[in-house]
């Protein structure tokens, strides 16, 4: 979007545009994982991955962009990422100690306080938690998984943007 240009959310759904985001979603769960660190907390990877899906969900929702580039799958425990998913392995289910491999991100302000809320708002839930979540009736991953053709099937975009519009809308009332 060109400086001093503003479009608002109507405007995009109208013209059915997501801006495009080229960050890497590894740099995502590792903004993460320093907002945990410097709360002395730490992630197991289900969670970095569910994370991962809400800073998607709602950057979409808040910012009417993809905060990065990565496709988000429909997997058994719901949606994932599957770069960040090949990074947070080998963790199994114990802490993720370390930075990931990722590309670098300089992300905006705006960007950060959004990825810090959803640290705020969902950093202190447990795994499982999440995962109820993620499959509640009628959210992206349950749309998805109950109509896949394969085990990682990929959650369209605009379908993660407008449920994350609606949860806007119903925590707003």
């Amino acid at each position: 979007m060109e400086k001093g240009k503003e479009m608002t959310r109507d405007a995009l759904t109208d013209a059915n545009v997501i801006i495009q985001r080229g960050f890497d979603a590894r740099a995502v769960a590792n903004q993460l994982l320093y907002f945990a660190r410097m709360d002395e907390k730490w992630f197991t990877p289900l969670q970095v991955l569910k994370l991962v899906y809400y800073c998607q969900g709602w950057a979409l929702a808040r910012l009417d962009t993809k905060l990065f580039r990565q496709d988000i799958q429909a997997w058994r425990y719901g949606p994932v990422v599957r770069d960040v998913y090949n990074e947070v392995r080998v963790y199994v289910d114990g802490p993720v100690s370390n930075d990931i491999k990722a590309d670098r991100a300089n992300f905006s302000g705006e960007e950060q306080w959004l990825m810090r809320e959803v640290y705020r708002l969902y950093g202190n839930m447990r795994g499982v938690e999440l995962i109820t979540l993620t499959h509640l009736p009628g959210s992206p991953w349950d749309q998805i998984w109950s109509h896949r053709r394969s085990d990682h099937d990929v959650i369209p975009v605009e379908m993660i943007r407008e449920y994350f519009i609606d949860l806007d809308r119903i925590s707003n009332r």
